[in-house]
């Protein structure tokens, strides 16, 4: 189910400090610390001929099919957030999000990561398939960024009567800063889901995680030094393995009706 965990472990084991550049977002100011970790695990890719807006393909996710994926804006290494030309920004003090609207594909367009020659067609003739979708960043009151939420086009699929219907509507990653740097912490698919409920069928939430780093953190730990094998035998380390997984329970399991155990504070949606 976390199928990107091994990705994470360098990540938060190799954190480095740097000086940052000065803030080029004036709606709210971005800290001196470190982003680019976040940065990269943010950014597009550089435009091509053959992917113009510079989609990456996000295809680590828990349960989502693999699609084109697309940020409206650049994150400096400072923290600092420069939206593109096609890009409309709301952002709130108060609360200290920005809010970044611009046009997309449709979801089934994004979901057909073959087909970019229609892609490229699509946002370079400002066609008028396209839809509009949202990214919300929120920062601390130091100004680094503490998460996105990228907030996907509606799923066109229509709703049967044989089956439950279930739609993703964004993907939501929490960062914190250690060591002076912005690191990803966890990432959670956000899901709207037809379920059973009192004899009928209710729309409901559901977050399925993608990545926890401070879980694959202290799995990294547990393990350094031990043999492959010893992973499997019934013992001290299995029941290591079990106790700390334990820990994460609720961070991990879904309820039988598609609702997390628990939920957290959310950024954006």
């Amino acid at each position: 189910m976390i199928r990107s965990l091994v990705w994470v472990i360098p990540v938060l084991l190799a954190v480095s400090v740097s000086t940052g550049q000065p803030a080029r977002s004036a709606a709210i100011r971005a800290a001196p610390a470190d982003h680019r970790a976040c940065a990269n695990h943010l950014n597009n890719f550089d435009p091509a001929p053959e992917n113009k807006r510079g989609y990456r393909i996000q295809d680590h996710g828990s349960q989502s099919r693999n699609r084109l994926r697309y940020q409206p804006f650049r994150v400096e290494s400072d923290g600092s957030v420069s939206p593109f030309a096609d890009t409309q920004t709301l952002c709130n003090q108060t609360s200290r999000t920005c809010t970044y609207s611009f046009s997309t594909p449709a979801l089934e367009d994004l979901e057909d990561i073959d087909n970019r020659e229609r892609v490229n067609a699509l946002v370079t003739t400002d066609s008028p398939d396209l839809l509009r979708a949202e990214t919300v960043v929120k920062r601390d009151a130091q100004g680094n960024i503490i998460g996105i939420f990228e907030g996907l086009p509606p799923n066109q699929n229509e709703r049967t009567d044989e089956e439950r219907h279930s739609s993703i509507i964004g993907v939501r990653t929490t960062f914190s800063v250690r060591n002076n740097t912005c690191v990803p912490m966890k990432q959670v698919e956000v899901f709207m889901r037809d379920v059973g409920e009192n004899g009928g069928i209710v729309a409901k939430r559901t977050e399925i995680p993608v990545f926890i780093t401070p879980l694959c953190r202290d799995i990294y730990e547990s393990l350094e030094g031990t043999t492959f094998d010893s992973v499997f035998d019934i013992g001290p380390v299995n029941d290591g393995i079990r106790r700390l997984l334990d820990r994460y329970r609720s961070d991990i399991l879904i309820a039988p009706e598609g609702n997390p155990r628990r939920r957290k504070g959310r950024v954006g949606r």
